[in-house]
């Protein structure tokens, strides 16, 4: 096994591996077959649930799930805090905050770290972040322009720049990709457009490597977070829940301080879309989660609705509980192994599973399914104690907001369908694969990779020994 210097890790925000397998079949990335293919390791992994930005960036730097940082989506409600959150706009800045300080980031793990456009910067220190000023800016102006090209040219230059200090792990976003899908579908011609330019930015960055004589001993990876799907019809959860006679508190009113100090009996907080955080209150308040029967008049409302493939809570004895229109099913874990049961249809529609898995096997199993790793996704998420009593997961095709988005998503992500899990990850340098893969297994892979100590056990297992 080869020890790195450094590494730098790309994240091609919402690219799919299919869709980079077919511009790389037709010779259209060059620049990624000649780092990647030729000379190492294109595969693709399992993100998280939810994979949406933000949350699906951690198992990358820390080696931990969204739920056992605590941060279980991109918007999410904390009963005990009473507060709400949405990365969406300048809350972006407290995510690192809002990580569990039982993490650690691959950043505090080296010397000299550096960050671009990601709001998971822990451990870099106020130079090492070299877009913290520049990325609401940049943000805003796409936003407003659509010009997500030129933000992706913006970050290219930025990491270019930073080669220039010789950091020994600098992580870079590219946003476009994922930005310009939601705006169009992930085969638009926009979106292919969008892929072709980073390959040029990829050469420029591999070119600056080759001219500071970095290029041997420094580890190239590429990853992304999610997938997306397309979407053809939206699904106004809020208004359904008010409809239902509840009394409900959502994004945008995460920001409105005086609506937010008024009474709620709901919180709805969406994540890419796809899936959504409900939060009920009781008799007692905000103070405890909901167990699956206390929730059961809300989850018979929801699971009757065509643009909901299932719904998940927690039973008081700490299985989760899932519910679709057809079916439920129950997960738990026991002594180290998963164990799943089901009555009527399977609501996560697994036509081949085991009774009782351990986690790599009910990922071998699921993979391939319409919901992979899920059993092992839905335990992990319900650890957080930011859970909601809910969790919606949307049927393929559809999403859970309408209104508040601008410009409307013609794309979605943020679900356990295939579409949105399974995301390309490769590396400059060839690893032997023997297994599949969670995005999570990057982390302890990249610190021997590059030499260094893991302190603790993360959710992880490295891919080479």
């Amino acid at each position: 096994m080869k020890i790195f210097k450094r590494c730098l890790f790309i994240l091609l925000d919402g690219s799919r591996p299919d869709v980079l397998g077919e511009l790389l079949s037709a010779g259209r990335m060059p620049n990624f077959f000649d780092v990647f293919v030729k000379q190492g390791t294109f595969t693709r992994a399992t993100s998280v649930f939810p994979s949406t930005t933000g949350p699906a960036y951690l198992p990358y730097l820390t080696g931990f799930y969204p739920g056992h940082c605590n941060v279980p989506g991109i918007r999410w409600f904390d009963r005990k805090a009473f507060k709400a959150r949405s990365y969406v706009g300048y809350e972006s800045y407290l995510f690192n905050h809002d990580i569990s300080r039982d993490v650690q980031t691959l950043f505090e793990h080296v010397k000299r770290p550096m960050n671009i456009f990601s709001p998971v910067s822990r451990g870099v220190g106020f130079w090492g972040n070299r877009t913290r000023m520049m990325r609401s800016l940049y943000a805003l102006y796409a936003h407003f322009t659509q010009n997500w090209r030129f933000v992706d040219r913006c970050i290219g230059y930025e990491t270019r720049s930073a080669l220039n200090d010789n950091p020994d792990f600098l992580f870079t976003a590219f946003p476009g990709v994922d930005e310009m899908t939601h705006r169009t579908d992930p085969f638009s011609e926009e979106v292919i457009k969008t892929y072709l330019q980073f390959d040029q930015e990829l050469g420029k960055i591999m070119d600056q490597l080759e001219k500071q004589k970095m290029v041997d001993d420094t580890l190239c990876v590429l990853a992304s977070d999610h997938g997306l799907s397309a979407t053809h019809t939206h699904l106004d959860l809020v208004e359904l829940m008010n409809e239902a006679g509840f009394d409900t508190f959502f994004y945008p009113k995460v920001f409105w301080p005086k609506v937010f100090k008024q009474k709620f009996d709901l919180a709805i907080m969406q994540s890419g879309n796809a899936m959504a955080h409900l939060y009920l209150k009781n008799g007692h308040g905000w103070e405890r989660r909901n167990d699956s029967h206390e929730c059961e008049k809300l989850i018979e409302i929801l699971v009757r609705r065509p643009e909901i493939s299932w719904i998940a809570s927690q039973d008081s004895d700490g299985k989760i509980y899932v519910r679709s229109k057809e079916g439920e099913g129950w997960i738990m874990e026991e002594h180290g192994k998963i164990l799943y049961t089901s009555r009527g249809q399977d609501p996560l529609q697994f036509k081949k599973i085991k009774m009782v898995m351990t986690p790599q096997e009910s990922l071998e199993l699921s993979f391939d399914q319409l919901y992979p790793d899920a059993f092992v996704q839905l335990l992990q998420l319900f650890k957080s104690e930011r859970t909601g009593d809910v969790v919606i997961n949307a049927a393929p095709g559809y999403d859970l907001r309408l209104h508040y988005e601008w410009p409307e998503h013609f794309s979605s992500h943020g679900s356990l369908i295939q579409e949105h899990m399974h995301v390309p990850l490769a590396f400059s340098y060839p690893i032997e694969l023997n297994r599949k893969i969670r995005s999570v297994d990057v982390f302890p892979t990249l610190l021997k990779l590059l030499g260094l100590s893991q302190e603790k056990e993360c959710d992880g297992l490295a891919l080479v020994a």
